[in-house]
């Protein structure tokens, strides 16, 4: 083991060591790349970056007041209390490598002056300590407070299409600092991107996450477990192929039973091929708004509390929904379940559980399939 306060380049790799086979690279708990020397001379190793991490016989050495760096892995420093939009900017900025990771450490941080801004290809963000929920349920670790006019993380890639590594970001939660924020996350022209329990809470004039392709497009980006609450638009799609959403919850209200007006929980504007499994949706006044395209597809979701559960509008064709439960037992029995606008072309609903509700289905769309409470109706002939 390395003697105490050794300093050791953790941009090495084994070629490094020459002939010397007791330096071993790997990743540990996958959050950050470091050496195990198990000699005290370790005068052979040579850093190109400039930058050390100490590591003695107790592990690794993390300071808590300022960015710890290399090209692929960057640990940045603690909430300050005060504005840290740019010391998080300067630990973003330290990843030029595809793949590099940002970690942020649990606590408060505030944006106050800027939205913290990136565009390293792969890059990934990740907080730490408990998974990030919402406040009210008391959990944590890594929380970013926003302020009016700004977003909490931006990625825009803005290169024509060449993007195939789009950001990762893990265990978050965005919060509306000051009324006026513009969102969580805005992820522009970026491929393969994925968010893992991720929050975006209270933007109720903004939006919790969105993911915007016109101009070029996005494709193949992953919501998992990600919580959009207490926002006019949970998650807005728009110039997105092949999304897909995991599980994850959107609660417009904080469990509290009341419907605000306008809202509404995933917004597809345009874009084909949306995925939607198992996702829970509260409180919203439409759960989920098809707005445009073609093949979207949504299994076993659940709606409690709406004013619209699923609306497919009329530039949709062969959109489908696949069982799942939309009830508003919870705020009356008003409201439509599901609502198929006129234009939409070979809809399929297959059993899906629906109850207290005014209309089980408003259906104004071209050839569409349904088979509700063992009835089944194919192009307005129910068989």
């Amino acid at each position: 083991m390395a003697g105490p306060g050794l300093p050791v380049n953790i941009d090495s790799f084994y070629a490094d060591s020459g002939t010397d086979p007791s330096v071993k690279i790997h990743q540990q708990n996958s959050d950050i790349v470091h050496t195990y020397v198990n000699k005290h001379d370790a005068s052979f190793l040579t850093g190109t970056s400039g930058q050390y991490l100490g590591y003695n016989s107790s592990g690794l050495v993390v300071p808590t007041s300022a960015v710890v760096a290399t090209n692929y892995a960057t640990v940045a420093p603690a909430p300050s209390g005060g504005d840290d939009s740019a010391a998080l900017q300067a630990a973003l900025n330290t990843i030029s490598n595809p793949g590099g990771k940002v970690i942020l450490r649990p606590g408060f941080y505030h944006l106050d002056s800027a939205s913290l801004i990136a565009n390293a290809p792969g890059l990934i963000l990740e907080g730490s300590g408990a998974p990030a929920q919402s406040p009210i349920l008391g959990l944590g670790g890594t929380q970013l407070r926003v302020a009016s006019g700004l977003w909490g993380f931006r990625y825009n890639m803005n290169d024509g299409g060449a993007a195939y590594a789009g950001p990762q970001l893990r265990n978050l939660a965005f919060y509306q600092g000051a009324s006026g924020a513009l969102g969580g996350v805005q992820i522009t022209h970026a491929h393969n991107f994925s968010l893992q329990g991720v929050t975006a809470e209270g933007f109720d004039t903004g939006i919790g996450f969105a993911v915007e392709g016109v101009g070029d497009c996005c494709q193949y980006g992953t919501f998992d477990d990600v919580r959009g609450s207490n926002c006019q638009v949970g998650l807005r799609l728009t110039a997105c192929n092949g999304m897909r959403i995991i599980g994850g919850m959107f609660d417009a209200s904080n469990n509290s039973a009341v419907i605000p007006a306008g809202t509404t929980a995933i917004q597809m504007v345009s874009g084909d091929t949306l995925r939607m499994f198992g996702t829970v949706i509260q409180f919203y006044a439409t759960a989920v708004d098809l707005q445009q395209g073609t093949g979207h597809e949504l299994q076993s979701i659940r709606v409690e509390g709406a004013t619209i559960g699923i609306r497919v509008r009329g530039s949709n064709d062969h959109a489908r929904i696949f069982g799942g439960s939309i009830s508003n037992y919870i705020v009356g029995s008003g409201g439509t379940a599901i609502q198929v606008d006129s234009g939409a072309q070979l809809t399929q609903i297959l059993m899906p559980s629906i109850s207290s509700v005014g209309t089980q289905l408003a259906n104004s769309g071209a050839n569409t399939t349904s088979f509700i409470d063992n009835a089944l109706t194919i192009a307005g002939r129910t068989l």
